[in-house]
């Protein structure tokens, strides 16, 4: 069966006469909560001959397939890299890939159905493709799920920065651990010193080049896990404490952090922007770019659980010696990445809470008062919580859960299902029906088990 019998003949589309979708033309913000690598707008020339013929239109160039692969991979990949080596804790070696490959098969199909939706309504991202066919409860529904995804990323930025300087004052004798005020103090500091002053001036276009350097962190960051683990199993065997098979509730939080790394169907529309408009050619694209996430994540989740097993850290970071130089590099470029990147995300968060309180989507069009109250609501939030958490898996959790299995399998599901002039029999509805359920469902129970998490997190010595 072709793949776009998946999503295909059986729709009947709403006009594009529409009201344009409010907070189209926003920064696309990927689930990893950087900056989606977009392809330039195309230029328009000040009038346009409706009688000119195509072949005389301005020829845009379109991005190459490497180029588009790129875009998708800096766009899906982050930090929640640092947190996979942990999930095989939850499912085991081969679960865990079962999981992995099971992810990255529904988030294929799930892609196939926004790119052939796109394609027919012409919109200009996942929100607006959501307005275009649910309407406007459809798009504030998904924008409430983007905003509190959005805000554990900047949460999960905040833990990761801290984890870092807990390693560098160790090294200099200073433990940062033992009490929960003296890290709490230092989330502060940090905080107030560099990633929130970033988020106050109106413009920081000056920090958009570090959303690209984000692939070029994380290829660093996979050849140093190859290494180490090349070089430390050999002397000191395969961790004893790994588990080959569990299967539990526990996979949903396996679940949830992959689901970050596998978001395709929330970024793709922007990333793939002046690539070819031909269906199948993206189709490849996506299938390409749906390998390559699944052998960086397995590779990663491999190596570390291999070296640590049962005790690998939810950040594998922390799991390494403090003093040990190339752990030590890998760490200065997380740090760069994520104080950069907090700033940039934030951007997103002021929109959101600007269009809610003001109704207004440019929050830098806002006076310096009203500007003021939504710098305190995106920074407080995490900065209050990120004192008193500590571990950086029940945030990347919950940002999986709500930007993950909610938006990249649930509403894709309903996407096709209210587009389809089918009866609900119908077995192509049937199966978005189920797809939209599994959404539900894996977001539900993870989201849960990552609030378990926390409330764990926080009871604990330390927290």
């Amino acid at each position: 069966m072709e793949l776009e019998d998946i999503v295909n003949e059986d729709h009947e589309l709403p006009s594009m006469n529409e009201n344009q979708h409010p907070t189209a033309g926003k920064v696309q913000i990927g689930i990893d909560g950087l900056p989606i690598q977009q392809a330039p707008d195309v230029p328009r020339p000040e009038e346009e001959d409706v009688n000119e013929e195509p072949s005389q239109k301005q020829q845009v160039k379109q991005v190459s397939a490497i180029g588009t692969i790129f875009n998708l991979l800096n766009s899906v990949l982050g930090i929640g890299l640092l947190s996979v080596p942990n999930s095989f804790i939850n499912t085991g070696v081969i679960m865990s890939y079962v999981v992995l490959i099971l992810m990255a098969v529904l988030s294929f199909f799930a892609t196939n159905i926004v790119i052939k939706l796109q394609t027919q309504t012409g919109a200009d991202g996942f929100d607006d493709l959501a307005f275009k066919i649910l309407g406007k409860i459809g798009s504030i529904v998904l924008s409430v799920l983007t905003l509190l995804f959005l805000t554990c990323a900047l949460l999960a930025y905040m833990i990761v920065a801290g984890d870092m300087l807990i390693s560098w004052f160790s090294m200099g004798g200073i433990d940062l651990t033992k009490g929960i005020w003296w890290r709490a103090l230092m989330i502060f500091v940090y905080s107030i010193c560099l990633p929130i002053p970033l988020t106050i001036p109106r413009n920081i276009s000056f920090l958009q080049y570090f959303s690209t350097a984000t692939v070029f962190c994380l290829s660093f960051f996979l050849i140093v896990m190859i290494y180490k683990c090349s070089s430390i199993v050999p002397k000191q065997g395969i961790s004893k404490s790994i588990s080959y098979w569990k299967l539990d509730f526990k996979v949903f939080s396996t679940l949830s952090i992959y689901a970050i790394t596998f978001s395709l169907p929330v970024v793709t529309i922007p990333s793939m922007k002046l690539y070819n408009p031909d269906y199948r050619k993206r189709c490849r694209i996506i299938i390409i770019t749906c390998i390559l996430c699944c052998l960086v994540v397995g590779v990663t989740g491999i190596t570390g659980y291999t070296i640590f097993g049962a005790e690998t850290s939810d950040n594998i970071l922390n799991s390494f010696e403090n003093n040990d130089i190339v752990i030590l590099i890998v760490r200065i470029c997380f740090f760069v990445v994520v104080t950069c990147a907090y700033p940039l995300l934030s951007q997103a968060v002021l929109g959101s809470w600007s269009s809610l309180i003001y109704k207004v989507n440019t929050p830098n069009t806002l006076s310096n008062g009203k500007r003021a109250l939504i710098l305190c609501l995106t920074n407080g939030i995490p900065l209050i919580i990120a004192m008193f958490l500590s571990k950086v898996k029940p945030a990347l959790g919950v940002s999986g859960s709500l930007g993950g299995c909610f938006a990249n399998y649930m509403y894709p599901a309903i996407l096709y299902f209210f587009n389809s002039k089918q009866k609900w029999t119908y077995w192509k509805n049937i199966l978005a029906i189920l797809l939209g359920l599994f959404g539900l469902a894996a977001g539900i129970i993870s989201t849960y088990l990552a609030f378990v998490d926390a409330v764990h997190a926080f009871s604990s010595k330390g927290a």
